[in-house]
């Protein structure tokens, strides 16, 4: 036999290789074949019986069977072709065929001893005959001559017997099945072409309909082309690579998968040409060759040709074969259920879902509590894995292309998504209650496409930093203009939102807000800080705490200025929880904070507590002039390299070669102080690392300002880290803040 496995069958679930016994399944898949092609059926009690004996008789009829002959099988006999093989005896039709058409002869007492049972070299020198081939052909040294052109055939690969030894059914049908593989003599054509079946040796089963919307219910797309299904057939098998059988050149029937092992692996992301791939809960880079050959839908390329088309959540398929070399990958892009939009807490049951299956949001492993309503999820049943998404854009609805009627893509506070899903494209369209000129909140699936939509009586609620108030001409859905107020708030993952408001909001301006937004409108109010004001301690990164309360895993920080000033222009920063660990903070430090189900912070809103949201330099000129009574101070900056220049009616603490932190408001600076000097002697620097000679550490700031003192001149010219030779002269070291409480060193002065 071509292709019995004979170790192990495996399929990936949920990031880990499960193997199964193959032996049993893949003798089943042949048993099911025999059947079908009534070559060989069970008894009438539904078994098969692999361990009964074969006799003579009824390996007769097996043969003429996997025949042409099959056809002119009468159905009474009236002749006896042997003494022993009477006309009334139910095998006499099979036997005489076969003497008829040369396929047997008996012994030479005439007789032909139908009830003993078949030996090896028996069915052997039949199936050959069936072949086409004749005595002259394997010598007339019988049986070792048809049994050695019967193992170049491939005839009895995996019959377990030797000569002389009597067949079970299991091995008749695997020598049969063989047989039918085989090619007559003489021509390109395996024997199963004459029953009208074509055989397809190492085809693979890319897709159904199940897999891929393009294909034709109640067909399947192969390595060899699209096939009719069988109505009965396995669908269990797609993906795999093995023998097929197809009838009348159109439908697949029968499928025997070979000796394989397979592990799925949910797509992460491409990153450098790498396929990012997500198993047992971590990223890891997909380990197999550029070259792989990848069935993608009705394509068929390589890995590397299908990068370009990957998605998070997409699944890949690698097939190994018996020597566990990597044989092929699918890429089962459309595996992936969803998007669904979750509106209660019992998502799972409503959406199929397994109540077991793997939810990953954020890029972690979570409990299914962490999902939240409208949050967007989808779901692999191959892999029995829930992908989770929170992004929420809130804005105005501006336009939509190429038109309302039919949208692909909309416009939002002149931001362009793209439509995904039936649900927002109706709530999008002109049939849904949504109109131009509306605030909406659009709901976000895996691949920043607006899989949802939430209607006007579902009120939602966003937290941001109110940074713009005004009013503005909005187009109508019916073309016309008409003036709304509206707020522009940054969310603490740094998105800004467009909100079109009831009425102008300029008295809170550079304050945390909550945001409803019902009915096109948005009403804004400034956030209690009763539970903000619980919130102190120390920030711990690893453990992603403050003190005693827990931080949600994917916590998002906004650091900004200004806060509670409508006078100035807003500043802000978007901080990773590593940048706070070990920072001291207090209650007056945090401005807000939002709870996730879980009773875990998920959003933090800081009162300048980094400083990461200002610029630094260092003050070149300082010249002042006292009238009277009144004060002004003119003062030169080299600000990131470039020279700036501020005035104020007041004398600042400031000299000629102090560092200084900057403020603006808008282009124009709003303040400007001196930065703290660092007391401690600083013995080296290495990976924006500074070392005391006490043994304390201290970090340098992401764009940290080196400044090279030209003599005794006031002239500093600002130089790259990477040129800076931190054992040669002599170093003075500035920082923003306490560094306990977050802050960086900000400048270095060289001389």
């Amino acid at each position: 036999m071509k292709k019995i496995i004979a170790l192990i069958l495996a399929f990936s679930m949920c990031f880990s290789v499960v193997y199964v016994s193959a032996a049993e399944h893949q003798e089943t898949k042949i048993q099911e074949l025999m059947g079908m092609l009534d070559i060989m059926v069970g008894s009438t009690d539904g078994n098969f019986y692999p361990d009964a004996l074969v006799t003579r008789a009824e390996f007769t009829k097996v043969a003429i069977m996997a025949s042409s002959f099959r056809n002119a099988v009468p159905e009474t006999s009236t002749t006896s072709p042997f003494g022993d093989v009477p006309y009334t005896l139910w095998s006499a039709p099979y036997v005489a065929l076969a003497v008829d058409n040369g396929i047997i002869s008996g012994y030479p007492d005439s007789t032909f001893r139908p009830e003993n049972p078949v030996l090896l070299e028996e069915a052997v020198t039949i199936c050959l005959k069936l072949l086409g081939y004749t005595s002259s052909d394997y010598g007339k040294v019988w049986p070792s001559g048809p049994i050695s052109l019967a193992r170049s055939l491939d005839l009895i690969s995996d019959v377990d017997k030797s000569t002389g030894e009597n067949l079970q059914r299991r091995d008749v049908m695997l020598l049969i099945y063989n047989t039918l593989n085989a090619k007559v003599k003489g021509s390109q054509n395996e024997l199963i072409s004459s029953l009208n079946y074509t055989y397809l040796e190492d085809t693979t089963l890319i897709a159904t309909n199940e897999q891929d919307l393009s294909i034709s219910k109640n067909k399947i797309l192969t390595s060899d082309g699209i096939f009719k299904l069988d109505e009965n057939f396995d669908l269990s098998l797609v993906g795999k690579k093995g023998d097929a059988f197809v009838k009348n050149g159109d439908t697949l029937v029968s499928f025997i998968p070979n000796e394989q092992t397979f592990k799925a692996h949910a797509v992460y992301s491409v990153l450098n040409q790498d396929i990012i791939v997500y198993n047992g809960g971590i990223t890891e880079i997909l380990d197999v060759d550029d070259n792989l050959i990848c069935y993608n839908g009705q394509k068929t390329g390589t890995i590397s040709s299908v990068l370009s088309s990957l998605k998070t959540g997409d699944t890949l398929k690698i097939a190994y074969d018996k020597s566990g070399s990597a044989d092929y990958a699918i890429l089962s892009a459309d595996e992936l259920k969803g998007p669904y939009t979750v509106y209660s807490s019992s998502w799972m049951s409503a959406n199929n879902i397994s109540p077991d299956a793997t939810v990953v949001k954020g890029g972690k492993i979570v409990s299914a509590d962490n999902i939240e309503v409208y949050d967007i999820v989808y779901y692999s049943k191959d892999l029995n894995l829930v992908w989770g998404y929170d992004n929420k854009i809130t804005g105005t609805y501006q336009s939509a292309s190429p038109n309302q009627e039919n949208p692909v893509s909309v416009n939002i506070s002149g931001n362009t998504y793209s439509l995904e899903g039936v649900s927002a494209f109706n709530k999008l369209s002109s049939n849904g209650n949504l109109k131009l000129g509306d605030t909406i909140t659009v709901l976000l699936g895996r691949n920043g496409e607006i899989a949802d939509v939430l209607e006007s009586n579902q009120t939602v609620y966003q937290y941001g930093y109110l940074i713009e108030t005004g009013s503005k001409t909005f187009t109508t859905a019916s073309g016309n203009s008409e003036s709304s107020n509206y707020a522009k708030i940054v969310t603490a993952n740094g998105t800004e939102l467009e909100l079109k408001t009831k009425q102008n909001y300029e008295s809170l301006k550079n304050r945390v807000v909550s945001a409803s937004i019902s009915n096109g409108l948005s009403n804004l109010s400034q956030v209690s800080q009763s539970k903000t004001n619980k919130v102190s301690g120390t920030f711990n990164s690893d453990k992603l705490s403050i003190s005693t309360f827990k931080l949600a895993d994917n916590v998002k920080i906004l650091d900004v200025l200004f806060f509670g000033n409508p006078s100035i222009a807003p500043s802000y920063t978007t901080v990773f929880p590593q940048r706070l660990d070990g920072a001291e903070l207090s209650a007056s430090d945090i401005l807000y904070v939002t709870y996730n189900n879980q009773g875990e912070i998920d959003k933090i809103f800081l009162n300048d507590v980094t400083g990461d949201a200002h610029k630094y330099g260092i003050a070149t000129k300082v010249e002042t002039s006292r009238n009277d009574m009144n004060l002004q101070g003119s003062y030169t900056l080299d600000i990131d390299g470039s020279t700036v220049n501020y005035s104020k009616s007041a004398i600042l603490n400031l000299s000629s070669g102090d560092a200084v932190k900057v403020s603006y408001s808008g282009n124009q600076i709003s303040s400007v102080s001196k930065l703290s000097k660092l007391s401690k002697r600083i013995t080296k620097v290495a990976n924006g690392i500074a070392y005391a000679s006490t043994g304390e550490t201290y970090a340098l700031g992401d764009n940290v300002k080196i400044y090279k003192k030209q003599g005794a001149s006031s002239i500093y010219n600002l130089v790259d880290i990477q040129d800076v030779d931190f054992s040669t002269g002599s170093f003075t070291y500035y920082y923003n803040n306490t560094l306990s409480k977050g802050g960086r060193i900000r400048v270095i002065i060289w001389s």
